[in-house]
């Protein structure tokens, strides 16, 4: 590996995530930006902070620690177990207050409201097969995945909702949802053997305390405030995570993943 001497991981900066020269900027800001289609030039203009040569070495990183972890390998499962530890660490008491995370089988796009905790947060995932006689378990993350989404806490704040968007998009008179007008654009308007899988986030005992930044939260209404935030973070984590691990199988974004 190239020497990363931009590249910083302070436990007083963004509880350790890896970062840019001790700027409050993570290394996975840059990958996700760059996976979303900016190129180098955006990004130095949307954060004029940042250089060049971070840009590069966020890179370089990213592809130091996919080779050392073979994540190509990993399933959704892996990734999350993964996850799970890291946010352990970062936030004692987490495991203790979170649901179980984990992907609900796959169901036809119009049975969706079979899905468990539909009325919660969460990520979800999106696959077309067709003429095929078992489809494969979701954590695969096989080259039918079409999306890979998320729902945005405090805005949209269910699955049941966010797909419920996503619908509306792609087969209906509209709604803001960018994966679904690809969709439409892609696929047309039917949904045609489309399955959704879906991971809830969230809290089953909201009494439990938890520790941010070496500060205990117990009060009710801060543990609230706390609890929404670490689920916020925990979906965007999840979600960038499994859009990586597909780009890295496959080569590229989900088809409706826009570029």
């Amino acid at each position: 590996m190239n020497k990363l001497d931009r590249i910083t991981i302070d436990p007083e900066v963004l509880q350790g995530e890896p970062c840019i020269r001790g700027l409050r900027i993570p290394v996975s800001l840059v990958i996700k930006l760059i996976s979303a289609g900016k190129t180098p030039e955006d990004i130095l203009k949307d954060y004029p902070e940042l250089e060049k040569e971070d840009i590069k070495q966020s890179l370089e990183f990213a592809a130091w620690v996919v080779s050392e972890k073979t994540y190509t390998h990993f399933t959704a499962t892996e990734i999350v177990d993964k996850l799970s530890a890291k946010w352990q660490q970062r936030w004692p008491g987490l495991v203790n207050s979170l649901a179980k995370l984990q992907f609900s089988n796959w169901v036809l796009w119009n049975q969706r409201d079979r899905i468990d905790h539909a009325n919660k947060p969460g990520v979800y995932i999106l696959a077309i097969y067709e003429e095929i006689e078992e489809v494969p378990p979701p954590v695969e993350l096989d080259e039918s995945v079409i999306y890979v989404g998320e729902t945005n806490v405090g805005k949209t704040t269910s699955l049941r909702k966010r797909l419920d968007c996503f619908d509306r998009a792609a087969f209906g008179n509209g709604c803001p949802h960018a994966g679904g007008y690809t969709y439409r654009k892609r696929f047309g308007p039917s949904p045609r053997s489309l399955y959704v899988s879906a991971c809830p986030v969230y809290c089953i005992d909201k009494r439990k305390n938890v520790v941010v930044n070496n500060k205990t939260h117990s009060d009710a209404s801060e543990l609230g405030d706390v609890q929404s935030f670490i689920i916020s973070q925990v979906i965007t984590e999840l979600e960038v995570c499994l859009r990586g691990l597909y780009v890295f199988k496959w080569g590229r974004l989900p088809k409706c993943n826009k570029e």
